[in-house]
């Protein structure tokens, strides 16, 4: 997968979640890092989005938040992209591709 290839948007994303993935100790990168990481760096659009679909943002960001809380702690080793966050990771640079 080469980061390159993604949108500067989606490479904001992916270091985001990173980032949150170093401050909550969680070695796998999920996909619920990468959620955390789309409502932190879009505040306008995805918003907008969930409220037009009915959703409301600030609580899909409170259950990301208490979701985050009760995935493993680790302490060392190398960071990865989970299976499930490998796989939307896939999914947009193969849109990329069209």
């Amino acid at each position: 997968m080469n980061f390159n290839q993604f949108t500067i948007k989606s490479q904001e994303v992916v270091q985001k979640a990173q980032e949150i993935a170093v401050a909550h100790n969680h070695q796998a990168i999920e996909d619920l890092h990468i959620l955390k990481g789309i409502l932190l760096v879009d505040e306008n659009l995805v918003p907008y989005i969930m409220k037009k679909t009915g959703l409301d943002p600030q609580m899909i960001g409170r259950i990301v938040d208490s979701e985050l809380q009760n995935l493993p702690v680790v302490s060392g080793g190398q960071q990865y992209l989970s299976n499930e966050a490998s796989a939307l990771s896939l999914l947009n640079s193969s849109r990329l591709n069209v």
